[in-house]
């Protein structure tokens, strides 16, 4: 009997050896072809960057579409990533911006593939560098904050300043300069190269001078004219001594400065840093114009040519309006009328740059969900195979069993005249039925029920019920995005909160502050600002959704240590109010509760809603 169950087993484990030395193989020979295939790619990516290196860039863009065909054919996401990075950065040479948006968004998305977090994080940082030159700043914000994201302490230093100084033109652009400053000191403290350092600095200084903090500008450009980097180098030094002679002068308009105006300029002529020109034009133009009209208009005129054969619509604008307030009536009327020309064309011109930011950006999600399905689909149909080899191998041992079984029975058969041998082979022949019943049996029956209640399980209606379930999920989470984003809890949170409620201000709804600005947002406590952000957004999020208000009061008061706040529409108002609103009442509530808070809510039909929160400090 013993024999027979060694056999047994024997056979059980020569099955399952015979099935993983032939997986091994296979996985052998497959990694030994990734090898051969990574190196072949690795040899074409090189040459690409050779040929970047000497300028050939026809010839780099002919061996780079090579190399993603190559590495397409063979899925290889990381050569793709390279690939599609290195034709978003010829696209970019070429001035075809949305042509490199789209290969770096490209390249960014096989790299997530990976987890490449610093490959992920280059094309981010290189995706906002973009969308800034094309004034698409908000899109500039999302590409940076999801670039950091991705950035680990120590790695891509480099792309980490540049990033922050992205951050900051954002910043700058949307009239916010105290948060520039704040993104350019973190540029200049995370910057490795001195160049880079000086560059950063002479941008802080600029933003103090923009908050009229002059003594600060001052002496973060004077330290840098002592500088050596900066006095070694034409660029910096013309760059940092036109602004300091700007912020000078703007600080006192009865110095003369013309002397260190000209300087810069001069240095910028020998140069022939053109966009240097302009800004040396435009600070002139400013000095003159109440000295010396006519000088204020020649660097005006100079202004708009060199802008004008750069290409720089923001300054081509910035110039014609210093023509029309300098020029005679007629000119200054023709100005105006390119001047509006241009602004129009511009203003449609970017609009329509950002919306295809926007739709390459929302296609590459959508692709990447239905990229995620055909996985799951894949892997249900590996899983499906590899259920079918375990059926197969139960059921082939499930007949071993049998005929050992059999052959174990014949024998005991034979012995039978023995009294004690044929109890023994009793107790023995229950024992191994029991087990077969128990331990094989019903595993294979519930395996052989599992497989037939799982026939049609990528069936064409599951795959769309699917995708269904998964577009619903997408959109979901976009709106949990846009409504987590990140909250400014610092100095600028009052500023956080008018934003957010002149968000939900609209020619249908108007809404009325009393006693916002008395009140101290300092005394808050972290936690209770980001509560209290969310519950006003929710409060005002059921307005949009439901009320159809047209006038909406909020009402904040200071209290000793409790923070008082009343909410007030003229909406519609329900007596099922609660019901309506039953979720948002829950989140709004779990808020409230987090901070110790109490809150009421009263609302009848065409009342509107009332709503009163106090808030401990």
């Amino acid at each position: 009997m013993k024999l027979n169950i060694h056999l047994y087993l024997y056979f059980f484990c020569f099955v399952l050896v015979f099935v993983s030395c032939k997986n091994a193989k296979k996985s052998a020979d497959k990694e030994i072809s990734e090898i051969y295939l990574n190196q072949e790619l690795q040899n074409k990516l090189d040459s690409v960057n050779e040929l970047l290196d000497s300028s050939r860039m026809k010839d780099a863009a002919t061996l780079n579409n090579q190399l993603i065909q190559l590495a397409n054919s063979y899925e290889s996401a990381y050569f793709l990533g390279k690939g599609y990075g290195i034709s978003g950065y010829i696209k970019l040479t070429e001035n075809e911006d949305d042509s490199a948006f789209y290969y770096l968004n490209l390249s960014k998305e096989n790299f997530m593939q990976l987890n490449d977090s610093v490959n992920i994080s280059k094309c981010l940082a290189n995706m906002a560098i973009l969308q800034s030159n094309q004034a698409d700043y908000s899109g500039s914000e999302l590409s940076s904050t999801e670039a950091l994201k991705y950035l680990k302490d120590g790695e891509n230093t480099n792309f980490l300043s540049s990033i922050y100084n992205c951050l900051a033109i954002s910043s700058h652009a949307k009239k916010n300069d105290e948060e520039a400053i704040y993104w350019y000191t973190k540029a200049l403290n995370s910057a490795s190269a001195a160049y880079d350092q000086k560059l950063y600095a002479n941008n802080l200084g600029v933003s103090y001078g923009y908050l009229e903090n002059y003594e600060k500008s001052d002496s973060i450009l004077s330290n840098l004219l002592k500088d050596w980097t900066v006095i070694q180098n034409d660029y910096l030094k013309s760059k940092v001594l036109d602004n300091l002679a700007y912020v000078n002068w703007k600080q006192n308009p009865n110095l003369d400065l013309e002397n260190e105006f000209r300087t810069a300029l001069k240095i910028r002529e020998e140069n022939k840093d053109e966009w240097g020109l302009i800004a040396s034009h435009s600070h002139l133009a400013e000095y003159f114009s109440q000295k010396e009209p006519a000088k204020a208009l020649l660097h005006s005129r100079k202004m708009y040519e060199t802008a004008t054969q750069l290409d720089s619509p923001d300054d081509r604008l910035e110039a014609l309006q210093k023509l029309i307030a300098l020029e005679t009536h007629e000119n200054a009327k023709r100005y105006a009328i390119t001047y509006t020309q241009l602004s129009d064309s511009l203003l449609t011109s970017r609009n329509r740059t950002k919306d295809q930011f926007a739709k390459i950006r929302f296609d590459s999600e959508k692709n990447r969900e239905e990229n995620q399905i055909l996985k799951i689909e894949t892997a249900e149909q590996e899983l499906e195979i590899e259920r079918r080899k375990l059926y197969a191998i139960l059921l082939v041992s499930a007949f071993v069993i049998f005929g050992i079984s059999a052959l174990a029975y014949f024998r005991i058969q034979k012995i039978k005249n023995h009294k004690k041998l044929t109890e023994e082979i009793y107790a023995t022949e229950q024992k191994m039925a029991s087990k077969v019943h128990d331990e094989v049996s019903n595993n294979v029956y519930r395996l052989m029920s599992e497989m037939d209640n799982q026939k049609d399980f990528i069936s064409a209606e599951r795959k769309e019920n699917l995708i269904s379930k998964l577009d619903e999920i997408y959109k979901l989470s976009r709106n949990i995005s846009r409504e987590s984003s990140p909250i400014e809890t610092g100095t600028n949170y009052a500023n956080e909160l008018k934003n957010l409620i002149s968000s939900y201000k609209n020619e249908r709804t108007n809404t009325i502050l009393m006693g916002f600005d008395e009140i101290n947002w300092e005394k808050f406590q972290f936690e209770k600002k980001i509560q209290f952000y969310r519950i006003l957004q929710e409060l005002l999020t059921n307005m949009k959704k439901h009320s159809g208000a047209s006038l909406v009061v909020l009402s904040f008061k200071l209290e000793k240590n409790n923070f008082h706040f009343f909410y007030s529409d003229n909406g519609l108002g329900s007596a099922d109010f609660q019901s309506i609103a039953k979720n948002g009442i829950r989140i709004t509530e779990n808020r409230i509760e987090k901070i110790k808070g109490k809150i009421s809510f009263a609302s009848e039909p065409d009342k509107g809603l009332k709503v009163k929160i106090s808030i401990p400090l």
